[in-house]
């Protein structure tokens, strides 16, 4: 997750959120997982704009997520959700974030894996770290392999390597628009993990995070 770019939520998604009145959105807090309840570990990243999933990589179940083991068995895999032409570009510009907000022309997923620990590789970037059952753990697989749109033969189309080793875009399903983004994408991977966040209510970092923070453990990442 590159911390000096935006998301693809920008200046028109905030003015939707004070125009709709969400700025004092109620967060679904739930029961917040205990070390027993939790076995297996998750993390929510979120550089105040974009938000994404963290998960172990040998923890994914193989069956459910296959493309896990094009990573070269990282350690860890970041998954994030977005427009593809806003995603994909090196620089985001008004037009891009105006088109991905009305006009999206595709969606892209961006499969990252990594080796060095969540607080370094994240530094200075909010963390929440998650305890969810194994069988959430598959849940959550299985929202991610849902997200990609497969080709004839059903594999996972990549469309472009990502910003650094081991990083690739694929093919998304869904449309990025202004009601729905990266953030209510990364809140219905939660939801499928059975965790009580409210996607609807979920169109920036901001709110994402505010439902999020209740649930679990804030990592400190120290200064980037």
């Amino acid at each position: 997750m590159p911390r000096a770019r935006p998301s693809l939520v920008l200046l028109p998604i905030l003015l939707a959120v004070a125009v709709l009145g969400l700025s004092a959105c109620a967060a679904g807090r739930g029961n917040r997982p205990t070390e027993s309840e939790g076995g297996e570990a998750i993390y929510v990243v979120s550089n105040g704009w974009h938000t994404g999933v963290v998960v172990e990589g040998g923890r994914i179940p193989s069956a459910r997520w296959p493309q896990r083991d094009a990573l070269g068995g990282r350690r860890y895999v970041e998954v994030g959700w977005g427009d593809r032409d806003a995603y994909l570009a090196d620089r985001l510009t008004t037009r891009l974030a105006l088109r991905a907000a009305f006009a999206s022309r595709g969606s892209v997923l961006l499969v990252a894996g990594f080796d060095e620990p969540v607080p370094e590789r994240f530094r200075g970037i909010d963390v929440v770290e998650l305890g969810i059952s194994a069988d959430a753990l598959d849940g959550l697989s299985a929202f991610i392999e849902a997200s990609h749109a497969p080709d004839d033969a059903g594999e996972p189309v990549p469309l472009a390597p990502g910003w650094g080793p081991s990083w690739t875009f694929y093919v998304a399903r869904g449309r990025f628009h202004i009601l729905n983004t990266c953030n209510s994408w990364t809140a219905r991977a939660l939801r499928a993990a059975g965790l009580p966040l409210r996607p609807a209510l979920t169109l920036t970092a901001y709110h994402l995070m505010q439902q999020v923070r209740p649930l679990g453990r804030r990592v400190l990442t120290g200064p980037a």
